[in-house]
């Protein structure tokens, strides 16, 4: 055996072996079907979805072999970092081509320029006909075939060796198919399939870049090239003899499925791909699992996400009957039944966290002390929901430090011993959880399913098997969702998750929601509750998929409206808090699907005015979870711009501003959209002072991340306009600067068009009138190349208000610097706009702001109108602009402006009286007003 090949046998067959930690990767091969998003750390390569090095690790890192070995300097010679020409660009490039070369949808099909053996063909286009129930890494490794043969037909070193490969594969996926034939989707999340494929993948990748690298070898390393490859498929083969010891079942007699024989049968954490994947998550908890007490973002998950996942945890039974003890009261148990209690070996919390560092405790006995913690803290953050910054991070050591514990203990335990694994895997997922590391828990339960599943592949009849099988499915799908999940919001995730990735959220929650069912139907009092739960999460797990809405309008909703059904009949039998809770829940689903159906206006605020009102009634006086829940709930709703929008921002206000004593910092960020809401009712409004408050503080409670920063530069963008209403030019002008720079980077012309005119105008009325001028005459020129028109829409600023407002203020300046051509003709097409914007509205808001922007653009019309001495015109103009401002009992500059121009055409016609009623009427308003800035026969 060669020195390579033992290096292989030994990283596929050494749990926690000295070689592994004596060499630990700086680049973890997380064989799940999962990216790992960490930005703290090292990026990290993942198998399942075709992950592949960067550009900018290839100078620093050796490549790796198929199952993840470091390759000597000797084998780096084999592998050049400067291609020849004819040896075509880099194997990056083929590997990062291979996510973009297929259609993840589409069918897969062989090119017709590609000349292939028979046998290859005929197995390809048998496997591509069955792909369409696959997963994206299977997909990904049938379209490498046409490339693997392309590439390596090139040389005599790899052109038999590349045969043989394809050959390999496709038996293999042939075997992976077979498998999983009419049940959960082919290398699906938490499948054996999911797994083993991600191996093969990494496989299928090794090959490409050994056949595109082969031209631009030297002679004397042509040999190891070639056996180089011939070690990749050796080492498939090897893979796909010990998986199909596992999953290849024998035929009774009926032509029913059993399971292996015992003597054949392997145990499934001794795979290469599951055992590699074990010691990615140990390597991980020693390694790069921060601890970071002081920071309040990781403190605590996701608040609807303990609360939705114990009662799937609680239906779970583990090893010799253990189950895991969440509630206050001690599980009752036979005197003869090992399960442990955290009681047993701590009294409380500092008492593990003393115990667990004393050295000579039996570490058997600590890691079931460690287990029990983990899942006595889950519950208490369920029943707490939210807590102060000094009690999370109390939280935060003992639960590393108990991760760590089970971590250690498990790298020690027998491959055999797969019902110690799973209950130990599960334990850490959810102390990952609730560290915030999403990912790692869901590679934690993604392995403790696919334990589960073999239990129940080798006793198909037993319903505990089923029930661990299903519980456990809908637990992995709320760990794939939290990492993606918008909350109750109805806004889609902006973190940096995977697009291709989120497609395969909800698969866990589909099989789980299958097999509730057949459950349901044998038991349906025991299994009523987390039917609906599995059918709420399939419904969150569909809108977590990003863009594609249709699929959650034509599943999601029936399964959330038969979800609903079940807790309305249950409630008069059972009316807990935790019955309406989940009604409520359900309602507030049900809102966010309906949110993105057309013609269901009226059911959807229906479903958000229900929801509203069920939190209340189960929310109390001290803060817990159904809070959170319950402000989400009230900010979805004030989102839909209902008659009582003001009023349910003020209650989501109030509710997130006790949250905040948590000190979370989720807590902020919801906070500040909810008072970037109110700022824009209030600005509707024309209550400029309380819009102008709400708008700071929204921009206060932002942090300094990107994304934040994007927030912060739209809030500034819309404060200055506020400013400039309430006079507060210096600094308005100030705010205008700040956001010039970012504008510009975006290149988001129709945001820096109106930032502009702002600017121009707060130049103006500051005394520059050639700087304002300019700026003003920037922005409507771009405002014309990006044709802004007013449209029919439900929003203020879908009707061009600042396009308007630019023209305008142009008019009225040009008119003051003595351009009455140009002011006459900027001025009435000002006019024309807003009229014509009020004319396309249809609700009131709309109508009601329209009327406000027409009265602005009227006021600056009259002063171009009394320049140009049409002084008929000006004063039906100003009356006009009077009487919209009246109605909508606005006290601002603009309305003093207009008071006081009335009152000098009063004045000129000698009609004392009215002019004093007029002018007591200004003199209430606590403004200055802009008259003196306007045109020459206005002063």
């Amino acid at each position: 055996m060669s020195q390579s090949k033992a290096k292989l046998d030994a990283s596929r067959n050494s749990f926690g072996s000295t070689m592994w930690r004596a060499q630990p990767r700086p680049h973890l091969l997380i064989s799940s079907s999962r990216k790992i998003n960490d930005q703290r750390s090292t990026p990290r390569v993942t198998s399942a979805h075709a992950l592949t090095l960067h550009s900018s690790h290839l100078t620093t890192l050796p490549p790796y072999s198929p199952q993840g070995y470091v390759m000597s300097s000797s084998d780096f010679e084999e592998y050049p970092m400067d291609m020849d020409e004819d040896s075509g660009d880099s194997w990056l490039s083929s590997s990062s081509d291979l996510q973009d070369a297929f259609d993840s949808e589409g069918p897969i099909d062989w090119p017709e320029v590609e000349a292939a053996p028979a046998d290859i063909l005929e197995l390809f286009h048998q496997l591509a006909a069955s792909a369409s129930n696959a997963c994206r890494t299977i997909r990904e490794i049938l379209s490498a075939i046409p490339d693997i043969i392309r590439e390596t037909r090139r040389s005599t070193i790899t052109k038999h060796d590349g045969k043989a490969f394809c050959r390999r594969v496709l038996r293999y996926l042939k075997l992976l198919l077979e498998h999983q034939k009419g049940s959960e989707k082919l290398g699906a999340p938490g499948t054996l399939s999911g797994f083993l494929a991600a191996a093969l993948l990494e496989d299928v990748e090794t090959i490409l870049h050994i056949s595109k690298g082969v031209g631009g070898v030297v002679r004397r390393n042509r040999q190891r090239t070639q056996r180089r490859m011939e070690e990749v498929i050796s080492a498939v083969r090897s893979d796909m003899l010990a998986a199909k010891n596992i999953i290849k079942p024998s035929t009774r007699s009926g032509g029913h499925t059993a399971c292996p024989d015992s003597e054949s049968q392997r145990d499934i954490y001794s795979l290469s791909a599951l055992h590699g994947a074990l010691q990615d998550l140990q390597v991980a908890t020693d390694t790069e699992i921060e601890i970071d007490i002081a920071n309040s973002d990781r403190s605590l998950p996701a608040m609807e996400v303990m609360n939705s996942l114990l009662p799937f945890f609680r239906g779970i039974t583990l090893l010799n009957g253990w189950v895991p003890e969440t509630d206050d009261d001690r599980v009752h148990r036979d005197e003869d039944d090992e399960t442990l209690s955290p009681e047993e070996y701590f009294e409380n919390d500092r008492d593990f966290t003393v115990n667990s560092r004393i050295f000579g405790v039996d570490k058997e006995e600590q890691t079931q002390g460690a287990i029990c913690f983990v899942f006595r803290q889950a519950r208490e953050l369920e029943l707490n929901g939210l807590q102060d910054s000094e009690t999370a991070e109390q939280r935060r050591a003992p639960l590393y430090q108990a991760l760590f514990v089970i971590s250690e203990n498990l790298s020690k335990t027998k491959l055999s011993d797969s019902g110690s694994i799973i209950l130990k895997l599960s334990a850490a997922a959810l102390a990952l959880l609730q560290l915030g590391e999403f990912d790692y828990a869901s590679l934690a339960m993604e392995l403790a399913v696919v334990g589960i599943r073999d239990n129940l592949f080798r006793a198909p009849d037993s319903e505990s098997n089923q029930c661990n099988l299903v519980n456990a499915l809908g637990a992995l799908a709320i760990f794939l969702r939290a990492p993606c999940d918008s909350g109750f919001d109805g806004e889609d995730s902006e973190d940096d998750f995977d697009c291709e990735d989120s497609k395969a959220v909800h698969l866990p929650a589909e099989e789980a929601l299958r097999l509730f069912q057949s459950l349901f139907e044998k038991d349906s009092k025991n299994h009523q509750q987390l039917l609906a739960a599995a059918e709420i999460e399939y419904a969150l797990c569909l809108l977590a998929r990003g863009k594609d809405k249709s699929s959650a309008l034509a599943d999601g909703l029936p399964a959330v409206e038969d979800a609903i059904t079940i807790h309305r009949q249950t409630l008069p039998v059972n009316p807990s808090n935790t019955v309406r809770a989940s009604l409520a829940r359900a309602l507030q689903v049900q809102s966010l699907l309906l949110y993105h159906a057309a013609g269901r206006t009226q059911d959807l605020g229906k479903a958000s005015r229900e929801a509203v009102d069920r939190y209340r009634q189960v929310i109390k006086q001290e803060l817990g979870p159904y809070d959170f829940q319950y402000a989400e709930a009230l900010k979805f709703r004030a989102g839909l711009y209902t008659e009582d929008s003001h009023e349910v921002l003020l209650g989501a206000s109030a509710v997130y501003e006790k949250l905040r004593t948590t000190n979370w910092k989720p807590v902020d960020e919801q906070l500040s959209k909810i008072n970037w809401m109110l700022g824009l009712y209030y600005r509707t409004k024309s209550n400029y002072e309380d819009a102008e408050a709400c708008i700071t503080r929204a921009i206060e409670l932002k942090s300094d991340t990107i994304r934040d920063y994007e927030d912060v530069t739209r809030y500034t963008q819309e404060r200055v306009f506020v400013r400039t209403m309430l006079e507060m030019y210096h600094l308005a002008l100030k705010d205008a600067r700040s956001s010039m720079a970012s504008l510009l980077q975006a290149r988001d012309r129709e945001a820096l068009a109106g930032i502009l005119s702002q600017k121009g105008y707060c130049e103006w009325m500051l005394g520059d009138r050639g700087v304002g001028h300019s700026d003003l005459k920037k922005s409507v020129k771009i405002f014309n190349k990006i044709s802004t028109v007013p449209t029919e829409g439900s929003y203020p600023g879908l009707l061009g208000d600042d396009n308007i407002d630019a023209i305008a203020w142009l008019g009225s300046l040009q008119c003051a610097m003595g351009d009455q051509e140009s002011a006459l003709r900027n001025g009435a097409e000002s006019v024309r706009l807003a009229r014509l914007s009020r004319a396309s509205c249809r609700f009131e808001d709309d109508i009601h702001w329209a009327d406000l922007n027409l009265a602005r653009a009227l006021v600056y019309w009259t002063a171009t109108l009394l320049d140009s001495g049409r002084n008929d015109e000006a004063k039906a103009s100003i009356d006009e602009s009077i009487h919209l401002m009246r109605d909508q009992e606005r006290k601002d500059s603009v309305f003093k402006t207009a008071l006081l121009m009335k009152e000098q055409m009063l004045l000129e016609e000698g009609r004392t009286s009215e002019m004093a009623g007029v002018r007591a009427e200004a003199d209430k308003i606590p403004f200055e007003g802009f008259l003196d800035k306007l045109g020459r026969s206005t002063t």
